[in-house]
C-alpha cells in the first residue's frame, strides 16, 4: 500500500489554471425537464451566459434510457416546454418578432413550426 501511494506522489499532476470569472458565469444550468407521456424521454433545457457576446442561449436537449442527450434547438429563448399528447413532438414559446408564439419542435431535430399566431 505504501509503495502504491508513493508511485501516486511521484506522477506528474497535468497542469492546472485559476478559475476565471468566464468560468462561472458561463456554466451550463440545466431546467424545466419534462418526462414524456410514455415515461421513456426527457426534454430538458440547458442555459448558458456567454462572456463574450454578451448574451444567454438556452438550448432544448432530449435524452432517452441508456443513449447520450441530443440538442435539438438553440435559442436566446426557449420556454413553456410541454410534450404534445402523443409524446411524438414538443411545444414550446420561441423568440420569433412578429410571428407565431407557440412552436411545435420535432424530436428529430427538424425546424419548428408554428401552432398559432399571437395576436
Amino acid at each position: 500500500m505504501r509503495q502504491f501511494v508513493l508511485l501516486l506522489t511521484l506522477l506528474p499532476l497535468p497542469a492546472q489554471r485559476s478559475l476565471e470569472f468566464a468560468d462561472i458565469i458561463e456554466q451550463r444550468e440545466p431546467f424545466s425537464p419534462r418526462i414524456s407521456p410514455d415515461g421513456r424521454s426527457v426534454a430538458f433545457l440547458v442555459r448558458q451566459s456567454l462572456v463574450k457576446t454578451n448574451a444567454t442561449r438556452v438550448s432544448l436537449w432530449l435524452t432517452t434510457a441508456g443513449a447520450p442527450p441530443r440538442q435539438l434547438l438553440e435559442e436566446s429563448f426557449i420556454g413553456g416546454l410541454e410534450w404534445i399528447p402523443d409524446g411524438s413532438a414538443l411545444t414550446a414559446n420561441l423568440p420569433r418578432p412578429g410571428r407565431p408564439a407557440l412552436w411545435r419542435v420535432p424530436l428529430d431535430g427538424g425546424a419548428p413550426s408554428a401552432v398559432f399566431e399571437n395576436s
